[in-house]
């Protein structure tokens, strides 16, 4: 594997470099033979993973795509898309029922949704908050941005460890590019300011659990490519992904290359 130059350097990505990454979002060598992910299945999965991951997102576009609403009246069909989203993608949501008779009482949440109100995020992840006090509970704000983007892919991104750990040491290497995020956030921060000079990896990580932050940091993240506007944030979103992995994932066989 030859070192990525754009990675090694945080360089922001072109398009062709995005066109890149997006040729292995799917690649089953990619993923076992760089990352490193999949080296625990049998040698017969492997091979097949790629087309298994492709076919489990079309999946979850069709049905989010058909069947937007989720109410009382579409109870049946919420806890299909949180219990496909569940299983595909891992989010390690245990009863799933009770967060789906939650998500459903939520007010207005389509409508946030299909506006790309980041509420939406923060009222999902709420569920946690209401039911801290069962030990089996956990914050499911990775999986509240997943339901989100699946319904609404043009307006919402994907938090994921990776990608936050990728962005952070964007932001920390061409803080200037993201200063303005960076005063917004310290407006409304309870106790976790950012250093705008000196931004810290702990204080970065901290505010992108802020939904808004996040998002206004992958804003400007785009606005630094040389990128087309068609399918930009589907595929920033996965380059942060992917590369992400390379540098953090335990067991990347090429996270060497990239530690700072």
């Amino acid at each position: 594997m030859r070192r990525d130059l754009t990675l090694y350097n945080l360089e922001f990505p072109d398009q062709d470099k995005l066109e890149e990454y997006w040729n292995k979002r799917y690649s089953s060598d990619f993923h076992t033979e760089v990352l490193g992910r999949i080296n625990n299945r049998s040698d017969s999965l492997k091979s097949k993973w790629g087309k298994i991951a492709e076919i489990n997102d079309e999946i979850l576009k069709d049905i989010f795509g058909s069947h937007k609403n989720n109410n009382e009246r579409c109870l049946g069909w919420t806890y299909f898309k949180v219990k496909l989203l569940n299983d595909f993608y891992s989010t390690r949501i245990q009863d799933i029922y009770t967060v789906v008779e939650d998500m459903i009482k939520i007010k207005n949440l389509d409508e946030n949704i299909k506006n790309g109100d980041f509420q939406a995020v923060n009222e999902i992840r709420d569920i946690f908050k209401k039911n801290k006090e069962n030990k089996n509970s956990r914050d499911i704000y990775s999986f509240a941005t997943k339901f989100c983007h699946f319904s609404n892919p043009d307006k919402f991104s994907i938090y994921d460890r990776y990608v936050a750990d990728l962005l952070k040491d964007y932001m920390i290497k061409w803080k200037e590019n993201f200063i303005s995020a960076f005063i917004k956030y310290n407006e409304t921060a309870n106790g976790n300011k950012i250093n705008i000079n000196k931004p810290t990896a702990s204080s970065l990580l901290t505010a992108m659990r802020d939904y808004t932050f996040f998002m206004n940091v992958i804003e400007l993240f785009m606005n630094n490519c040389k990128i087309s506007k068609r399918n930009s944030r589907a595929k920033v979103d996965n380059y942060l992904w992917l590369a992400g992995m390379m540098k953090y994932c335990e067991g990347s066989k090429v996270a060497q290359d990239y530690k700072n």
